[in-house]
């Protein structure tokens, strides 16, 4: 087991590589970029200017996807009271959306008097994704990654809003960001931190696709079949897009913004009705099923979403290497079968939970 000597990602962590120093390719790709990433200056700036660039050209200016939590309502509330942007919120209903989610985005939406919208796929179509991804990578996640990502343009450039605006943590954002990633965002993310350009823009959006089609790449008539509906349900028409004049920008908020989960969650219940959850047995509330992600990612590769997030607090230098491991290993001796959250899994997937877990404990 190799370990990288600046993070705390080792060599079970997907699409690694390690140099001849014992540094690993996410170290290294995040250092290409540190110097944006940590000028805050040049990011609020550039924030402003890609928004002053679309205020008012058209009904919406931005089109945000909310799920419940903090993080997407405190964008909110930001995009709407902070930039004055005529706002479009969306939920991506995944299947898993939790009632303490629902409640609370019916709740933030009626507050703000922000038009609202929830898209749901069709679900046989949705489970066969999750069911393919679970396949190929353990865990059902990056199905709601291509549904998310390609719903989010697919309606902005469907209705002429020319923002996309998504509240992922730097942690989040950063956790997965090099060129050999499965996350289909690193080109939205490199993008960025860039001044804004409109080809580039395009060319960004060409690589995305790239990386999400690319999930279900190969030459199975499964992988082929699912390729084909997941383009049709999941993205605009190609054609369409190449000959339009306008083509909406993805932007990361706490790319621009600086982010603080103890501040957001003291702001949002000063300023606004959204509410925590009393549910203090789950780490993710908005979602039914993360829990039982994270028991299935530690029993299958040895890491909770802990590690490379925290790995991206460490090579921002807001926490030691050696702090982080002490976090990780005390989440890590605390895993327990989330008993509920799998059942859920289970059920909605169609997928034997005795032959699940038979699985994972081989």
């Amino acid at each position: 087991m190799v370990t990288c000597k600046m993070c705390l990602l080792n060599s079970v962590f997907p699409n690694i590589r390690f140099d001849d120093t014992g540094v690993c390719n996410f170290c290294r790709h995040y250092e290409k970029y540190a110097s944006r990433i940590e000028n805050r200056d040049f990011l609020r700036k550039s924030f402003v200017k890609r928004i002053e660039r679309i205020k008012r050209l058209y009904e919406y200016d931005c089109l945000l996807g909310i799920s419940g939590g903090k993080d997407s309502s405190y964008v909110l509330y930001m995009l709407k009271n902070r930039y004055k942007l005529r706002v479009l919120t969306y939920t991506f209903d995944n299947g898993f959306l939790s009632d303490y989610a629902l409640e609370n985005i019916n709740n933030m939406v009626s507050s703000f008097g922000v038009d609202h919208f929830f898209y749901k796929p069709d679900w046989e179509f949705h489970k066969k994704l999750y069911r393919y991804m679970m396949k190929v990578f353990g865990i059902p996640c990056k199905g709601c990654s291509v549904g998310a990502y390609g719903t989010s343009f697919k309606f902005a450039f469907e209705r002429n809003i020319p923002l996309v605006v998504h509240g992922r943590t730097p942690a989040q954002i950063f956790r997965e960001f090099a060129p050999e990633s499965s996350d289909p965002a690193v080109p939205f993310v490199e993008s960025n931190l860039l001044e804004f350009d409109e080809k580039r823009n395009l060319q960004t959006l060409m690589s995305v696709v790239e990386r999400l089609t690319g999930l279900l790449s190969g030459g199975s008539k499964e992988k082929s079949g699912l390729m084909d509906e997941m383009i049709k349900v999941f993205f605009p028409d190609f054609f369409e897009v190449l000959g339009s004049d306008m083509i909406p920008e993805f932007l990361g908020y706490f790319i621009y913004h600086d982010y603080n989960e103890d501040f957001i969650k003291k702001f949002l219940g000063e300023n606004t009705i959204w509410k925590p959850s009393e549910d203090e047995s789950s780490s993710h509330s908005d979602c039914l099923i993360h829990d039982a992600v994270e028991y299935i990612r530690y029993k299958m590769f040895g890491y909770t979403i802990l590690r490379p997030e925290l790995s991206v607090a460490v090579r921002q230098g807001r926490i030691s290497r050696e702090e982080a491991l002490k976090l990780v290993e005390t989440e890590e001796s605390s895993i327990r079968k989330p008993g509920y959250s799998l059942k859920v899994l289970c059920e909605r997937l169609d997928l034997d939970c005795n032959t699940l877990l038979g699985e994972l404990n081989k």
